[in-house]
């Protein structure tokens, strides 16, 4: 055996952890048993959106809410997750980190148990929006964490299951408040508020060490910064962690210019395209318990949360596998014949769409809301591939943070008022038509791509004319002498 292999210490998960900063260096299991306590809390964090949906009639009649209050109700959260995600990455690189998640995570709890104090609308409505801003610390921090503390095999497969904590966590907070009887929804509140409590004591006891403090690891990344090149260090750091600060300053600097410079066609009607499916989803997920029983008059309770579990988890999963195989097959997102294949994908999705509000049994309702979640989740993998896909290198970066914030504020904010609205106005002559307009918005979704193909079918033709073109003769010299 070399020295090498007889120094390696078998807490060390590979070479890449030997080269990290020492307090890096933790033990497979103390990164493993960090990792099991944030995704159980994250999950429990995201279960609150089931809680709401399967208790909106008690909700609204505990509360003296009309449809439009109680879609307010639900689009207040957003407005707090929109004002966290602006202050979220601020206060993670200069708060103390071990302090600032536990901080907002007491908040979180207390926003899940003021229903156990008051029915006060103005305290319920501050503490929904303390929930919504204090939910984006755990949602950023958390795959933040992974990318420096994962075992470098398993990264991969912790940052996807932490991923998975969304819609599980949204499917167990709708069984637990149908269980435990939707008429005390406050409950179902509660519940999640207990869970999180002891996960939340339990990291008062990590040493803030294992939080990688900012201003530590800024000092770190100083010091080795030298050894890094001069030794081929392989590595990996966390651009949040590591934090290139100069290298965000720079890019603060030029953010306006950059947002400019990503609206061109094919970028904005693709991004338009996929607000419209958010939308439909969001408004979806709030208003299905009303909908069950309001519309469909289904009181089961296995029934409800088979339903709910089906449609939440089975066709978002098939339906981004699907989509992407797809795609893969005719070449990927960077070829033409993409968007034509999520323009097919977008067909089968509004005429699903439009069947939803004339099923009349909770069978019926299950199996045409799941192929509508199905073939829109087929375009999600292949919308976000070709937006991507139609900027150039230098503002990919910022693609995907636009791409989110259009579609939390044209989908995620809009969504549970608009629908509550269109129910206040419309459920005394038809009780199905928020519903439909809802479910028929889908064919907005059909014309930004057909627009996008327009612009994305010229911009390419442009690309190869000007290929065709012969150089000039003093270009081809300056081509030569370069």
């Amino acid at each position: 055996m070399s020295s090498n292999e007889e120094n390696k210490s078998p807490n060390i998960e590979d070479e890449n952890d030997l080269n990290a900063p020492k307090t890096m260096r933790l033990s497979r299991w103390v990164r493993f048993g960090i990792y099991v306590i944030f995704w159980a809390i994250h999950f429990f964090n995201c279960s609150d959106g089931g809680v709401p949906s399967a208790s909106s009639v008690n909700i609204k009649k505990d509360l003296g809410f009309s449809d439009s209050a109680f879609g307010r109700y639900g689009s207040i959260v957003q407005i707090g997750r929109i004002t966290g995600t602006l202050i979220v990455m601020t206060l993670l690189n200069i708060c103390n980190r071990k302090y600032l998640i536990i901080t907002a995570l007491f908040f979180k709890c207390a926003s899940f148990l003021i229903y156990l104090v008051t029915y006060n609308i103005y305290i319920i409505y501050i503490f929904r929006y303390i929930q919504g801003v204090t939910h984006v610390f755990t949602y950023v921090y958390f795959p933040t964490w992974i990318d420096q503390y994962g075992m470098q095999t398993w990264k991969p497969i912790m940052m996807s299951m932490i991923q998975t904590a969304s819609p599980f966590g949204s499917v167990f907070g709708f069984t637990v408040t149908t269980f435990i009887g939707t008429e005390r929804w406050y409950l179902g509140f509660a519940t999640l508020a207990f869970l999180i409590l002891p996960l939340n004591v339990i990291l008062l006891f990590v040493p803030e060490t294992y939080f990688s403090n900012k201003i530590f690891f800024l000092k770190e990344v100083q010091e080795n910064e030298t050894e890094r090149k001069d030794k081929k260090n392989k590595a990996v750091y966390s651009l949040f962690e590591m934090g290139a600060a100069k290298e965000l300053k720079n890019k603060n600097k030029s953010l306006l210019s950059a947002i400019g410079g990503l609206f061109n066609g094919v970028y904005l009607f693709i991004v338009l395209a996929r607000t419209v499916l958010m939308f439909i989803f969001m408004a979806i997920h709030y208003w299905i318990g009303d909908y069950f029983t309001n519309v469909l008059e289904i009181k089961d309770k296995l029934a409800r949360t088979s339903s709910y579990s089906f449609i939440s988890l089975a066709g978002p999963f098939i339906g981004s596998t699907v989509g992407a195989a797809v795609c893969q097959f005719f070449g990927g997102y960077e070829k033409k014949s993409s968007i034509f294949v999520c323009i097919l994908f977008s067909i089968l999705t509004g005429v699903s769409a439009s069947a939803v509000p004339y099923t009349q049994t909770i069978f019926y309702f299950s199996v045409s809301l799941f192929m509508f979640f199905l073939f829109a989740n087929c375009q999600m993998p292949i919308l976000i591939g070709i937006s991507f896909s139609s900027v150039t290198k230098e503002l990919k970066p910022s693609s995907y943070g636009v791409n989110s914030l259009m579609c939390t504020f044209l989908g995620n904010l809009l969504a549970p008022a608009t629908y509550g609205i269109l129910n206040d106005y419309f459920k005394a002559t038809d009780k199905r038509l928020a519903m439909k307009i809802v479910l028929n918005y889908s064919w907005v979704n059909l014309i930004y791509l057909c627009l996008c193909a327009i612009f994305r079918y010229r911009s390419s033709t442009e690309d190869e004319d000007e290929k065709k073109k012969p150089l000039k003769a003093n270009e081809g010299t300056e081509l030569e002498e370069k």
